[in-house]
């Protein structure tokens, strides 16, 4: 076979800019993964999402399609978890109630960086029982020579799919709340049946080691909760900057016992694109909501790698 100097130069460039794009596919600093489970009305969903090669889960969430959209399409869905599982990977769990009728997936998403940007130190959970019209929050502190990188939730799922009643624990705020610090807190609010016993929560926190020239910032947004209608705020980080995982905190929270609650449900805690992250939620439809409420969402990001000299 003879090749014309044009068609060797010309082959030349292609498997250049081919041996290019890789590389630089290769300097990603992050990326996401994903895995689906179906999930239809009356029915439960688990899935995890797992990091691959030299990578670890710097965070991680989820999505229900088609979420609900007042006042009767879409799934009208309740998640229940949404924690690491390993350094690699990130499960998360959901229920829909039977009504509206409907059928779609639940997705889980593993925001997967790359392990020369940060060395996870530790993971670590700790559970509490929460009586009905309790109010708990779980505060974790990781140890020195390490900061927060991500957190997450687990609690008893709901106790019928047929009843606006039948779940326990509202989540209200999973974030870093200091450089070394993630809290999570929920409302059992099961103080009609079916509901009425007591539920557990559990709490997750990655942490990871301090190295020099290592910070993670966050950027947040924010929107108000309206009756009968979806809330969405989508922070995104700066250019030159990767998000590495999300928070979020219904605010005002609770004030004590007796206190108004917001009853929501989110339906999308996700990683968007490289720089973004995505929360969505509406609130439950049979409460009403205490005066002021908002959504505040949060993305925690980390520098791109300095592009190398040529």
């Amino acid at each position: 076979m003879v090749l014309s100097l044009a068609a060797l130069a010309a082959f030349g460039g292609l498997t250049s800019t081919l041996a290019e794009a890789k590389k630089k596919r290769a300097k990603a600093p992050a990326s996401t993964r994903s895995a689906s489970a179906s999930l239809v009305s009356g029915g439960t969903a688990t899935a995890t999402a797992a990091c691959v090669g030299k990578t670890h889960a710097s965070g991680g969430g989820f999505a229900v399609s088609p979420n609900f959209a007042p006042p009767s399409t879409g799934l009208r869905s309740w998640t229940t978890a949404s924690n690491p599982a390993g350094n690699k990977s990130w499960t998360a769990s959901g229920s829909a109630f039977t009504n509206p009728a409907a059928s779609g997936s639940f997705t889980t998403f593993a925001r997967c960086e790359t392990n020369t940007l940060g060395k996870i130190a530790l993971r670590a959970s700790s559970s509490a029982t929460t009586s009905p019209g309790q109010f708990q929050t779980l505060t974790f502190n990781c140890p020195p020579g390490t900061h927060v990188i991500t957190g997450g939730y687990a609690g008893d799922g709901p106790t019928a799919l047929n009843s606006g009643n039948g779940w326990h624990l509202d989540i209200l705020q999973s974030r870093r709340t200091a450089k070394g610090q993630w809290t999570i807190s929920a409302f059992n609010r099961g103080s009609t049946p079916p509901a009425t016993a007591p539920a557990t929560l559990t709490g997750f926190v990655v942490c990871e080691r301090d190295a020099k020239g290592l910070r993670v910032s966050e950027v947040t947004a924010s929107a108000p909760l309206v009756e009968g209608a979806r809330a969405t705020a989508e922070p995104s980080c700066p250019k030159k900057q990767h998000v590495v995982s999300g928070g979020f905190l219904i605010s005002p929270l609770p004030a004590g016992v007796g206190a108004s609650v917001p009853i929501v449900t989110l339906d999308e805690h996700q990683p968007v694109g490289n720089r973004a992250w995505h929360i969505g939620l509406h609130p439950w439809v049979f409460s009403s909501l205490p005066p002021g409420e908002s959504l505040q969402a949060t993305a925690y990001c980390k520098k791109d790698p300095a592009a190398p000299k040529k």
